[in-house]
């Protein structure tokens, strides 16, 4: 009787356990389409996903231990210049040499050869490292201290005049960056970061998994991000490492504003951030290398030329203009697949003009076109508007204020037909 009933208790539990299972499978639950679609995207290259998280802490605690440890503190003014120039000049030597290992390579030079110029690289990084932490601190400083110039200093009872947050930057090779735009409009919906080292196969798998979500997709590098402290990208120029330290900390100081914190709400307040932050990035490095701000005079009218005997040298920001500008139209009218067409079409024209673009699709132009004063492609008539707003404004301080406190879109045409600012066509 024993085994007999063992095995009907068995056959029970699996015939309850398989019920259980129908049931689930075919009673109709409610699943909240954004928890749907997070973990739908968490299955877009899972093992290359960037931890944002662990590297902030990291560079944090990097951060505080080279103020403890007062890492610039016994340089002179003269011994700071000194340490930037050694450090710049180091990093172009590295550069040059990594290029001249690539081109020996694929001209199959000697192993020893390729070695020599290796162990010469190596030296020029390691020495180039061994300044990188006074560097960035005493790169940090002036920044700071053009910050301070502008006004945008705090009095506290303890420490008069601090720019908060701190100017704070690590040199690093950024994230790539997933970035998720809509098939019938130009808009980055999502984005995604992602491990340097991808490979090109790894890079089209993400995008092809990403585009199974229903949307167009594509990853870019990126020349810093606004975490804190802030991702530079190591580069071999002090003018382009100003330029990206000054717009990174501008969207840290946006951050707790409610212009930073509706940087997603929609591709209008993106392109408002960071058109933003370019415009303060620009006058922050200017006023650290002395040079005047800006006259942000209005863009020139383009005037039609006559016909060149010859044909024009092709202009790619202009061509690039024309083809968004298109594309623009086309999606208005909701002619989707004519416009995904155009733009591969698009795209062989300026791959045979020797511009290697591997995609050209929305969110190619909701990437690049996101700054707006500058951006590759774009016609957004927000760059012109913030421009004449700034040019309106008294000071860098009264434009940051002033936008700074814009929460929306609505919120921003109001205040620029406050200012009378005539808006651009849209």
């Amino acid at each position: 009787m024993l085994p007999r009933l063992r095995n009907f208790l068995g056959l029970s539990i699996w015939s309850a356990a398989l019920a259980l299972c129908l049931l689930l499978l075919t009673t109709p639950d409610y699943i909240d389409p954004a928890i749907a679609f997070e973990v739908r995207l968490s299955a877009v290259a899972p093992n290359q996903r960037f931890d944002l998280v662990s590297w902030i802490v990291g560079a944090f605690a990097g951060k505080v231990r080279d103020r403890v440890e007062g890492v610039a503190a016994g340089l002179d003014d003269p011994a700071r210049g000194d340490a930037i120039t050694r450090y710049f000049k180091l990093a172009r030597e590295e550069e040059d040499l990594r290029n001249r290992i690539v081109q020996r390579r694929a001209q199959s030079a000697p192993a020893e050869e390729l070695s020599a110029l290796e162990t010469q690289r190596a030296a020029r990084r390691a020495d180039k490292l061994s300044l990188q932490p006074q560097v960035e601190t005493v790169i940090a400083q002036r920044v700071e201290h053009a910050a301070q110039s502008e006004g945008l200093a705090q009095d506290l009872p303890l420490n008069p005049q601090i720019i908060l947050p701190p100017v704070s930057f690590s040199y690093v090779t950024p994230p790539l960056l997933l970035v998720m735009s809509p098939h019938d409009r130009i808009v980055q919906q999502r984005t995604v970061h992602l491990l340097a080292d991808m490979t090109l196969a790894q890079i089209e798998d993400a995008e092809a998994a990403s585009d199974r979500l229903g949307y167009v997709s594509l990853i870019v590098p990126i020349g810093g991000v606004g975490t804190y402290p802030t991702m530079v990208l190591e580069n071999s120029s002090y003018d382009v490492s100003l330029e990206i330290v000054s717009h990174e900390w501008t969207h840290n100081f946006l951050d707790v504003r409610p212009l930073g914190l509706h940087y997603d709400l929609d591709g209008n307040m993106t392109t408002i951030n960071e058109t933003t932050a370019n415009i303060s990035g620009h006058e922050l490095a200017n006023r650290v290398r002395s040079l005047p701000v800006p006259s942000y005079e209005d863009d020139p009218v383009q005037q039609p030329t006559p016909a060149p005997d010859k044909p024009a040298e092709f202009d790619f920001n202009r061509e690039m203009a024309d083809t968004r500008r298109a594309v623009d139209a086309l999606l208005k009218v909701g002619q989707v697949a004519a416009a995904e067409s155009y733009m591969e079409d698009r795209r062989k024209l300026f791959v045979a003009h020797g511009y290697a673009l591997r995609k050209l699709n929305q969110a190619y132009f909701a990437f690049y076109g996101s700054y707006a004063d500058s951006g590759v492609g774009s016609v957004n008539p927000i760059g012109g508007e913030l421009k004449r707003l700034r040019r309106e404004s008294g000071s860098l301080k009264e434009y940051l204020i002033t936008i700074a406190a814009v929460s929306n879109f609505e919120e921003y045409r109001a205040l620029l037909n406050a200012k009378g600012i005539p808006e651009g066509q849209r």
